[in-house]
């Protein structure tokens, strides 16, 4: 398993790259830490890229901790956190599905399954900068 993180706080928004099996720790690590300080603002758009996910052992239990998570987060949140979720394979896209129907049930966060790239990218509304450095960076991501 690996999460590679890359934020773009200019433009709040967060990409994490999942590789091999997922597991709540990755998911929990976009998260601060809660404490009695205030949050830092959260970035208000992820994506999160799945398309080398080969599994995940998390469990319902665990889906629901991180919900409560999320919505300590964002209960100062002007409108919803759009989180776009680019899972092309089957597995991959049922694991999102799963993810957007416990995440979604407050409101807080906006979760969307995307079977391409440009899908997920298109449902954050980036401006055009944001999008140019975030393709930037994941040209540099693959190239090594």
């Amino acid at each position: 398993m690996s999460c590679t993180v890359i934020t773009f706080p200019n433009h709040g928004l967060i990409w994490a790259r999942y590789t091999g099996e997922v597991e709540i720790q990755d998911l929990m690590s976009l998260i601060p830490p809660i404490t009695s300080e205030p949050p830092p603002i959260p970035a208000t758009r992820v994506l999160h890229d799945a398309s080398a996910m080969t599994g995940s052992p998390i469990t319902m239990h665990e889906f629901l901790m991180l919900r409560d998570r999320m919505d300590l987060l964002y209960s100062g949140a002007d409108e919803p956190a759009r989180h776009a979720v680019y899972a092309p394979k089957d597995l991959q896209f049922g694991m999102a599905r799963m993810y957007q129907g416990i995440i979604a049930q407050t409101g807080l966060v906006h979760p969307e399954p995307f079977r391409t790239l440009a899908e997920a990218i298109a449902f954050l509304a980036l401006p055009v900068e944001a999008e140019r450095e975030l393709y930037r960076s994941m040209q540099q991501t693959e190239a090594g």
